[in-house]
């Protein structure tokens, strides 16, 4: 079972990624299909 913790770590890699993810791609295209939808869903949340 993942304690709050792990779930934490685990945001904070993703709002990395996607981070990285936006330096290197234009904001206009799409997310890989690879992106879990919570990811993309923080993505369009931070993104505004």
């Amino acid at each position: 079972m993942a304690g709050p913790y792990v779930v934490s770590l685990s945001l904070i890699a993703e709002r990395l990624a996607l981070l990285t993810l936006g330096l290197v791609r234009p904001r206009s295209e799409r997310l890989p299909d690879g992106v879990p939808f919570a990811g993309h869903h923080f993505f369009l949340r931070t993104d505004s």
